[in-house]
């Protein structure tokens, strides 16, 4: 029997029909239809996929990967702010306390010699991020022609640095970009002198803190019973305290200490600006013979230009800090910027200390605050933090070279083990001890290693891979300002040495009298 277009059908029986019809409410059909949009058949619909549970061990899926990829490097991104303070630690370092002593060995035109050489070597830091912009620039030119980008030496793969096929170029990269292999090798020899260089330093200004907190007191006493008769207590307390942060195996536990550079700086500046106002019966002893200032000295103004040299220290991790920024773009207005903030500092620490003590200025000048004062205690023990911070940082790069160097010698390709870590850390360490302990003199080892080797890596070497790699893009006076600073480089190098050498040889010669006496 047909069913008639006059009864009404459920909607059931009215898809097996397969034709309209009234609706049980009465209406035609196309009401119904203006009414409600029917549903598509069955057949036209597909079911939803099935639900995968992801297991533990199951890997994440490829899409999810740059996600993961992305999301970590945004947390490692600084921003201006960030990467300032970052470059105002690196620049400055702890060579802040021997500022006033600098000014006692040039006199007030120190202090015009701090802000002329703020100038170069903010220049050259320049310099340096854009030779690795034209590195890197001639890398992706390279590729994008189909030449794979040569392999630099001892350089991790392109893959490990950044998964995007092109390694960014670094400080040694520059160097063998502009004068070949030979000056990567080079180069690197220097950069990693003057690291150990900084590490001895950092050891000799651990025991000049540690001298003024803890002289004449039972912990001192306990320790020199403890010790070799002759043996020097605090270079030893120095170095027990020192050496064990080579062992830890994830060093960025302590690259949070570094921010109390910056706040020790501040504090001593204050300091001894309050010991200034105050006068010499508040500053101590020191101060009341301190005499009047000079000018300038001429007999000793070499002498400044390595210590001021050592304070501008750090082209090497330009490139690193760069690559870290969210907008790499600003690095060379976030590093001028810096250089400013580090001479600013520099000028506020040496103009005080030298006008409250003079020509009594010591190479460390907590040593001249007053004995036991709560500001003496709170100002050493914030330059007590900085070496004990930054010393295994600043030990990890050699250790690290030398590290893949025992292990590629072992025909290995694998991670040293921690055993290998500890034995090259330990010894680099035992090594910086025993030198600091032979040469106690914290401002001539700041001046040596200024003039010879930061005025190489800083000013000569970025100058003259300028001259190179831009080429025919600099104008007459860009090539000659490039030479002038390598001539200045050069010249600060041989009398900043000669200088240096000269004070280190007469104060070494003089202890081994008295000590022979």
């Amino acid at each position: 029997m047909e069913p008639s277009e006059n009864l009404p059908l459920w909607p059931g029986l009215r898809r097996l029909n397969g034709h309209g019809g009234c609706r049980c409410d009465g209406r035609p059909p196309a009401a119904a239809a203006h009414a409600r949009r029917p549903r598509p058949p069955r057949a036209t619909r597909l079911p939803p996929p099935p639900a995968r549970r992801r297991t533990a061990r199951q890997p994440l899926a490829a899409t999810a990967r740059p996600n993961l990829q992305r999301r970590r490097q945004e947390v490692c991104i600084s921003t201006n702010t960030q990467t300032l303070f970052n470059l105002v630690n690196v620049i400055m370092g702890a060579g802040f306390v021997s500022m006033p002593y600098a000014c006692r060995m040039g006199g007030w035109a120190s202090l015009a010699v701090v802000w002329a050489l703020c100038a170069v070597f903010a220049w050259t830091g320049t310099v340096v991020l854009d030779c690795c912009r034209r590195v890197d620039a001639a890398r992706a030119a390279a590729a994008a022609a189909g030449r794979p980008p040569k392999q630099q030496e001892g350089a991790p793969p392109a893959a490990a640095a950044g998964g995007a096929g092109l390694r960014r170029a670094g400080y040694e990269d520059t160097a063998e970009a502009a004068f070949g292999p030979v000056a990567r090798r080079i180069v690197s020899g220097l950069m990693y002198a003057e690291l150990l260089g900084i590490c001895i330093v950092y050891f000799v200004l651990e025991a000049e803190a540690l001298s003024t907190l803890l002289a004449h007191t039972p912990a001192a006493a306990a320790l020199a019973a403890a010790l070799p008769p002759g043996a020097n207590v605090f270079a030893a307390a120095s170095a027990a305290l020192i050496i064990p942060t080579v062992l830890l195996p994830d060093l960025a536990a302590l690259s949070g200490l570094g921010a109390l550079s910056v706040a020790a700086a501040l504090s001593l500046g204050a300091a001894l600006a309050l010991l200034w106002w105050a006068g010499p019966a508040a500053a101590g002893a020191a101060a009341a013979a301190a005499g009047s200032a000079a000018a300038v000295v001429p007999a000793t103004l070499p002498q400044v230009l390595g210590i001021v040299a050592f304070v501008y220290a750090g082209h090497s991790t330009f490139p690193v800090v760069q690559q870290s920024m969210r907008r790499p773009g600003d690095a060379p207005r976030v590093l001028v910027a810096a250089y400013v903030t580090v001479a600013a500092i520099c000028s506020f620490v040496g103009w005080f200390g030298y006008a409250t003590y003079g020509a009594t200025a010591a190479d460390v000048i907590t040593a001249n605050l007053p004995k036991g004062a709560p500001l003496t205690l709170a100002c050493v023990m914030l330059t007590a933090v900085s070496p004990f911070a930054a010393f295994a940082l600043t030990l990890e790069p050699v250790a690290l070279a030398l590290q893949r160097a025992f292990v590629a010698a072992k025909g290995g390709g694998g991670e040293a083990p921690y055993a290998l870590r500890a034995a090259v850390r330990l010894g680099l360490a035992a090594v910086c001890a025993a030198a600091a302990a032979v040469l106690p003199h914290v401002a001539d080892l700041m001046a040596l290693v200024g003039a010879v080797l930061t005025t190489s890596i800083s000013l000569m070497l970025p100058a003259a891979a300028r001259l190179v790699l831009a080429g025919d893009e600099l104008s007459p006076g860009g090539a000659a300002a490039a030479a002038g600073v390598m001539l200045l480089g050069a010249a600060i190098a041989v009398v900043g040495a000669r200088s240096a050498l000269g004070s280190l040889a007469g104060k070494v010669g003089g202890a081994a009298a008295v000590a022979g006496v």
